[in-house]
């Protein structure tokens, strides 16, 4: 995976992912293997201390887990936690299903 100005890229080709999914794709990426909860990722990448409806950040995860498809990564849901960005486990995962 590259990024490139604003841009991620997945074996050469474009995710396509819109401002929001980049900013949460980077700062995932940048802090691979830590949790964060859906409240300090609503301040992180919205700058909100919450957002009013939680479904928005699980639907921006759900949209770059499912670009993330084939590159060995995925945001994982740690129950009672938060996500997290790693390395799959096994090609078997099916990473849509991690959100």
């Amino acid at each position: 995976m590259a990024v490139v100005a604003g841009r991620a890229y997945l074996h050469g080709a474009d995710l396509l992912l819109n401002a929001k999914e980049f900013a949460l794709l980077r700062f995932l990426v940048q802090n691979e293997g830590k949790i964060f909860s859906k409240e300090a990722l609503d301040e992180a990448v919205w700058n909100l201390p919450v957002l009013h409806d939680a479904r928005v950040i699980k639907s921006h995860l759900y949209r770059v887990c499912a670009r993330l498809q084939g590159s060995g990564y995925n945001i994982e849901t740690v129950r009672g936690e938060g996500y997290r960005f790693g390395p799959a486990e096994s090609k078997q995962n099916n990473v849509r299903a991690k959100v």
